[in-house]
């Protein structure tokens, strides 16, 4: 068994594809490949193969920080699982010329995703900016006075107008307190959503249901990091891709910028979608950031998601559904749109004689494997298994946690020595 070592051609940092068997992956460049290499070829088959798909999953383009607009935006490339009887072939965000070749699959009617809500929903956002601050982006402001081009939020970024900052100077003087309140009532506002009414009176309704507290902190991310997250997110689900991978650093936001992503996918767009990890610690988290989001949101809303705990697990937060009360999310009449779930449960439930997660996940557009790093489990695969052919999952993890996985500990080990 040799492995090969093929240079890929790009203008994005440059990883090495490799194959060995029936395995195959990507390593970055500045790793020691060849030592990697020579290992992996003496292992056994069973080995490398598994060893190989850890190396798709972990070996990724180094950050510092989740994802920066001003910076160029990387994608983790790999083949993922390959089910036959799933119709679910592989179409990698970043992975240009390899999953490309493979045959384009259309959505019918009833499968297309209408992404106008969201649009809607981000050229009206600028008007929850204090008063202060929206002189800053007159500029933006269309004929209509209701609509904001959103650029004007890589316009404040750029420009350091952001929240907790004020400026004197003549031709940008403004003050935005780091925690500003957004009165639906208030001056300008009240006249703004009037007008929203008559134009877009269901999404009007919808932006009131999610509550000022949620459009604060949705400012807050689009100033920041976020919106490279989101536009691959919505380019991924826009182009049939099949994977998406999110490197970044212990806190960096990557599980908080996954919570503010379900809101917005689940609530104003209305896809299902799902959120898993192992261990539970970041399902934890996740259900902390989206009840916290939603504090101030109508409960038809806060009924959208649902973390199902475990046995003898206590809740925690808003969102969380104990075991026994489990089967009651996936009646007809639910309003379950976004769940929160262990990949062990959901092997679980999968060989139970009595499925309930199998449904749901086969209508989910977004999976989001949070600690993916950590991948490998079975309940990793049985989650690909079970989404539907358009369904795009989201990988975020850190390299830098290797060392928690053992065949992670092994590659770890081998590309820091040499």
């Amino acid at each position: 068994m040799n492995p090969q070592v093929i240079p890929i051609q790009s203008d994005r940092p440059v990883f090495f594809w490799f194959s060995a068997g029936c395995g195959h992956g990507w390593i970055q460049r500045d790793l020691p490949i060849s030592p990697v290499l020579r290992r992996v070829a003496a292992m056994e088959r069973s080995k490398v193969i598994y060893l190989i798909q850890v190396c798709c999953r972990q070996l990724g383009p180094h950050q510092e920080g989740l994802l920066w607009p001003s910076h160029e935006v990387h994608w983790i490339p790999w083949g993922g699982p390959r089910f036959s009887g799933v119709g679910r072939q592989p179409n990698t965000l970043g992975r240009a010329g390899l999953d490309s070749q493979l045959p384009a699959i259309s959505r019918s009617a009833d499968e297309a995703i209408d992404f106008s809500p969201l649009s809607v929903l981000l050229h009206f956002l600028p008007h929850f900016l204090p008063p202060s601050v929206k002189p800053l982006i007159q500029h933006y402001l269309f004929d209509d006075q209701l609509r904001y081009d959103p650029a004007c939020f890589d316009y404040l970024q750029s420009n350091g107008f952001l929240p907790g900052t004020s400026s004197e100077a003549m031709d940008r003087t403004y003050t935005w307190p780091l925690s500003w309140t957004i009165l639906f009532d208030g001056p300008g506002i009240k006249e703004a959503l009037e007008l929203f009414a008559h134009s877009h009176p269901i999404l009007c309704h919808l932006v009131r249901a999610l509550g000022p507290h949620f459009h604060r902190f949705l400012i807050h991310a689009l100033v920041a990091h976020f919106p490279a997250l989101l536009n691959a997110t919505l380019w991924g689900l826009r182009s049939g891709h099949t994977s998406l991978c999110v490197q970044g650093i212990f806190g960096s936001g990557k599980t908080y910028s996954a919570s503010l992503l379900l809101i917005l996918l689940t609530s104003v767009i209305g896809l299902r979608t799902v959120l898993t990890a192992d261990p539970n610690l970041p399902l934890a988290t996740a259900a902390e950031n989206i009840s916290d989001l939603l504090r101030d949101a109508h409960q038809d809303i806060r009924s959208q998601y649902a973390r199902c705990l475990a046995q003898n697990i206590p809740k925690t937060t808003r969102i969380d559904v104990l075991s026994v009360d489990r089967s009651q999310l996936f009646q007809p009449d639910s309003l379950l749109r976004c769940l929160l779930v262990t990949q062990g449960s959901i092997l679980r439930d999968a060989t139970s004689a009595h499925p309930l997660f199998t449904s749901f996940l086969l209508l989910c557009c977004l999976a989001i494997n949070d600690e993916a790093q950590q991948g490998g489990q079975s309940g990793f695969t049985i989650l690909a298994a079970l989404v539907s052919r358009f369904c795009l999952q989201i990988f975020t993890g850190d390299r830098d946690e290797l060392v928690l996985v053992p065949v992670g500990t092994f590659l770890k080990k081998n590309c820091s020595s040499a």
